[in-house]
């Protein structure tokens, strides 16, 4: 009489391992719908800060910092569906330029849960945005430059447009005046008239690509040359 061999322990292992990996795989039936929640992490191109908090822009999420120790603390995020391109703070909002999404405006009334509370999103691919007295600046990669009534950040208003010939990449006011770094165009210098439109009033091409501006100036005094 033959006598009947036993598997290996080691072979037992292994069948019970695999039986059971086939056991824990779902059906496509079983699964649950895949839905995307959150991202963080990725390029960065738009940074902004206060006394007590920095915000900056980490690919698609708003990400919300404490400034006050040397280490950098995140506080909260909240996820805007495309890059963040520009932001500026204004008291506890945040003005978002969030490409293909529009404008975006945050509030930081809880920095570690910062939510979305108004916007607008049919004004193309977002580069830059500057708010001044309870108006938003909005340039886009046409070189469009929105203007925004925002006295009600729930429900911005559209006011007017000016086109640019280049891509507006950045956005900075002084008094009556828009500055707009316009790419390979040069510098463009927009002014608000008495009857509150908006129009090109001198432009500059130097032999760079403008990108970002600083402006601390006294625009009524401004002399620029084509």
């Amino acid at each position: 009489m033959k006598a009947i061999h036993q598997p290996k322990p080691a072979i037992r292992l292994t069948l019970v391992i695999a039986v059971l990996a086939l056991l824990a795989i779902p059906t496509t039936s079983a699964q649950a719908p895949k839905r995307f929640v959150a991202q963080l992490g990725g390029a960065s191109y738009a940074i902004a800060a206060t006394d007590t908090l920095v915000c900056a822009g980490v690919g698609p999420n708003l990400a919300v910092f404490s400034a006050e120790s040397t280490e950098l603390n995140l506080l909260g995020s909240v996820y805007l569906g495309d890059i963040v391109r520009g932001l500026t703070i204004d008291g506890n909002l945040v003005y978002v330029a969030a490409s293909g999404q529009g404008l975006r405006i945050v509030s930081l009334a809880n920095p570690a849960a910062p939510l979305v509370i108004g916007g607008r999103d049919e004004l193309g691919s977002v580069l830059a945005v500057a708010v001044a007295n309870d108006y938003a600046y909005v340039g886009n990669e046409n070189g469009t430059v929105h203007v925004l009534d925002v006295h009600d950040p729930v429900k911005p208003v559209w006011t007017d447009s000016v086109a640019t010939p280049g891509q507006a990449l950045d956005i900075e006011t002084a008094n009556s005046y828009a500055f707009v770094a316009d790419g390979r165009s040069g510098l463009y210098i927009l002014r608000n008239a008495l009857n509150q439109k908006w129009f090109a009033v001198r432009t500059f091409r130097a032999p760079v690509h403008n990108t970002r501006l600083q402006c601390a100036c006294n625009a009524e005094a401004l002399t620029i040359n084509n």
